[in-house]
Parts: C-alpha cells; structure tokens; sequence
C-alpha cells in the first residue's frame, strides 16, 4: 500500500432512490415518526410511506433524499463501484456477478472475483476464521459468509473475498489530489462482501454498495492500516455540503491544507464506557447543551455521578440526528421559550408526519432569527471513560450550530412557513449528529489519537478548485 502526501476523495450527494419516482417521501426523506425504527446507528435510509406525506409539503432542503457517496476500485483489472460513506457501519460490500436480486443501482455494476487475478475467496474452518468482529458471518462449505440486516428491513448478504481495494488515483477516472495537487493513492488487501442478496433500501438505492469507516477491525481503512502500516491511513476527515463535498485520509487535515476551512478546531477524545452499546462507533462524551443563553442540560462538570455526560454518535450514514427523548423534550421546551416575534408552535394538523416539531413563522422571519446552539463536549477523563492514549483535546470543546444546521423550512397545506426541527427523539440512549446537521464542517475521525475534531468549512470549495485545475490543466 502506498500514499503520496494526503489524499482527498471527491463525494457527491446522490439521491438516495434508483428511481427518482421512488424517491418522493422514500429513501432518506423527510423526517418520520419511524426514523427510531430505522436503526440508528446502522443503516439509516428513513422509511418514510409515499402515502403519508401530503401533497402539499414541500421542503427546501432536497439532501434529506440523498446520501454521500465515492468511488472505490476493487480487484486486478481495477473495476469502479459507488459506495456510500458511512462512519457507522462496519461493512464494505458490492454486488456480486451472480447475485439473484440485486439492484441496478447507478452503473449496474457487478463485482466478478474470477476476472480479478488478485481475488481469493475467505476460507474457514469455524467462524473464528472469517475474522468478522462486528460483522455477522458464518463458515459454511469451507467459506465465510456474511448477513446485515437493518431495522427498516433491508438486507444485504453474500461471500467475503480479499482483494486489492483502491481509493485515490483514478478511482472515479480522475486523478483526486490534495490540494497542491500532489497525486495520491491508497490501496491494500481487503476482506470485503460481495452480495448475493439484496433487499428493501439496499436494493433501491443508487449506489452499489457501502464503504464501511467505522472504529472495528474489518472496516477498509483499519484493515489497510493494520496490514500495511501506511502512516496517517488511520486517520480521515469529512466535509460534507448539500451538493458535494470530500473525503480526505491522512493526518493533514490541517488549515494550510484547506485555505477555505477556518483556523480554529474543536478535538474531543473517544469515549470509551459501558453506555456505548456499539463499540466500534464513533462517540464523544457531550456534558451540557445549550439553547442561545438557555441549557438544556447534561453534567455541567462532567463528574457528576448523577447526570453523566450524554454519548454522541457521529455518523455519516444518518441523514438526521437524534436526541435521548428526555433530551429531546428538553431541548424543544428551550425552543419554544426562544422563538422570534411572531412564531409559534404549529398545530399538529398542519405537520405532515406525526411527532415532528415544527414553527408557524411570519412571513419575514428569517432561519437566522432562531438562536443558536451549542454542544460542550468533555475533554477527558474517567468519568466519561475516555481513552488514556488520547492526545490532548481543546480546553473549551465547543461545537456552535447556527439555526441552519437543526431547522428546515417547509411550507404547510395552508401555504404558510414552517421551520422544523431536524433533532429527533430516540429510545436510545445516546444522541446521533448525522451528516445534513454537520453540513459545512470538517469532521476528523483519527484513530491513531483515538480524537474527533470539528472545524468550520466551506466543503463544496475544494470540488470547485478541483474542477478550475482539471480546467487548465494544472
């Protein structure tokens, strides 16, 4: 395996459906009373019945339908797929050749091992073989096979095969660079699925599979890192915008990198206890809340055996972002006392899916009227179960998020406007901050300093510089 400095990947946001007359109130729609049964954590394409969306809704904010995704090459000769990126998902798989339901997705394509002159199938004797962590497989006839199943019903499972994986370098036939437009390539062997079955979500969707990032051993950049001790192939960052964005691997995630991202940073260790039922996500420990100048509360000191620090997941794959219900009834009461002039709660006949908050505002109220918010993280320490590796985190943690970050604009049957809540309640117990509410920030995930960082960006910057160079050929 190799890398050449830092490589950046381009992402785009596809809508979520294969047809786009599927897409209306499907895929990653607007939010739903069933977003909780989706999974969160895991798959979250939301489930949102066509049916129950009236007509008259209409939302402003069309990357609800929508998921990011990158190219990824895979065996020898090299064969191009779409992925999903998904911080909370384990999992790298495609379609196979000889798939019996397997969607047509974006190219209709299918991974073929006997034309890749690199790939061998896993072998086993037990299950211990396969080597799967979080993964649910099985050592049947001597191979190992894999099984995801989601809430919301979908489903993928096939065979795991090792192969060379590629992400840089020509991937999407480009050349993805960093910045200086130095070239850059990552590539090693990897175990990963190859899908004879697929269902629901899974099977609808545009893209041909999913690129699992999460902290477990199997996931792609792990399994490079671990095999090959490539320097900095363990570390990554996400920057996300409502069109594009990119996907950026090394420790050089820094402001020289990307002029167009701002100096400050907020770095915040992985929290490690026992109220982190999925070990391999990426969580921090969050100790209070605040509405404009308003908490809405947590432990305040972070050492109060009585109100311990919330955990919040990080998680690319969710489109929406989800509250402890408590939390949540919380966080809505500090709303509903902030409201600008001439707002009020909408009545609950005028939202279109059951257990949305949503505001009637006046005409020339603006998304700007609404307060602020702000997530104070932990820096440390046994009380939250941070890592004690962990390199130092930022004195004063703190995430602002500008009312364009939690709200979206609808306008209801009577033609009125709407600003809705993209914070959910959830009967989990830890808090979920999916990719529209990180919109604009650069995300780092570096499990060699076991860190989370978030730093204020203009991600849509560096696919328009990229296209002025391939423009003049620079």
């Amino acid at each position: 395996a190799t890398t050449d400095g830092l490589l950046v990947l381009p992402l785009t946001r596809q809508r979520a459906l294969a047809s786009p007359g599927d897409g209306r109130g499907r895929g990653r729609a607007a939010p739903t009373a069933d977003a909780d049964a989706t999974r969160f954590g895991g798959k979250k394409l939301l489930r949102a019945a066509a049916a129950r969306r009236p007509a008259q809704l209409r939302l402003n904010r069309p990357e609800f339908e929508s998921y990011l995704s990158t190219t990824v090459r895979f065996g020898t000769p090299a064969k191009a797929f779409e992925l999903v990126v998904d911080t909370g998902s384990s999992a790298t798989y495609v379609p196979c050749h000889d798939c019996t339901h397997c969607g047509k997705h974006l190219h209709g394509r299918r991974f073929d091992p006997r034309a890749s002159s690199t790939s061998k199938p896993v072998r086993c004797k037990t299950k211990r073989d396969c080597r799967c962590g979080a993964l649910q497989c099985q050592c049947a006839g001597g191979r190992c096979k894999y099984a995801i199943r989601y809430k919301e019903g979908s489903a993928s499972r096939g065979r795991l095969f090792t192969d060379r994986v590629m992400l840089g370098a020509g991937a999407n036939g480009s050349s993805p660079s960093s910045p200086s437009s130095k070239p850059s390539l990552l590539e090693g062997k990897v175990r990963f699925g190859c899908a004879a079955y697929e269902s629901g979500l899974i099977f609808q969707q545009k893209a041909d599979g999913l690129l699992g990032l999460s902290k477990a051993r199997v996931s792609v950049l792990n399994q490079i890192a671990s095999a090959s001790k490539v320097p900095g192939a363990n570390a990554f960052a996400v920057c996300a915008s409502p069109t594009s964005g990119f996907l950026a691997i090394g420790q050089g995630t820094t402001a020289e990198e990307f002029p167009f991202c701002e100096a400050a940073v907020v770095r915040v260790p992985y929290m490690y206890n026992r109220r982190i039922k999925r070990k391999h996500l990426y969580a921090v420990a969050l100790k209070s809340m605040a509405v404009g100048a308003a908490m809405v509360g947590g432990n305040a000191g972070g050492r109060d055996r009585d109100h311990p620090p919330v955990a919040v997941v990080v998680d690319t794959g969710s489109t929406l972002s989800y509250l402890p219900e408590g939390m949540h009834a919380a966080f809505v009461s500090r709303v509903d006392e902030a409201l600008p002039a001439g707002s009020a709660r909408a009545p609950r006949q005028l939202v279109s899916h059951r257990g949305d908050v949503c505001y009637t505002v006046g005409r020339d109220t603006r998304v700007g009227d609404f307060p602020q918010v702000r997530l104070s993280f932990s820096s440390g320490g046994a009380a939250t179960g941070t890592n004690a590796n962990a390199s130092p985190s930022s004195p004063n943690a703190t995430l602002a998020l500008g009312p364009q970050a939690y709200l979206y604009q609808q306008t209801n049957r009577l033609r009125q406007k709407m600003y809705c809540l993209l914070f959910h309640p959830s009967k989990a117990s830890e808090a979920l901050l999916g990719s529209v509410m990180l919109e604009n920030v650069l995300v780092g995930f570096d499990n060699d300093k076991h860190l989370l960082s978030f730093r204020r960006c203009r991600c849509d910057q560096w696919a328009q510089e990229a296209e002025e160079r391939r423009a003049s050929g620079t």
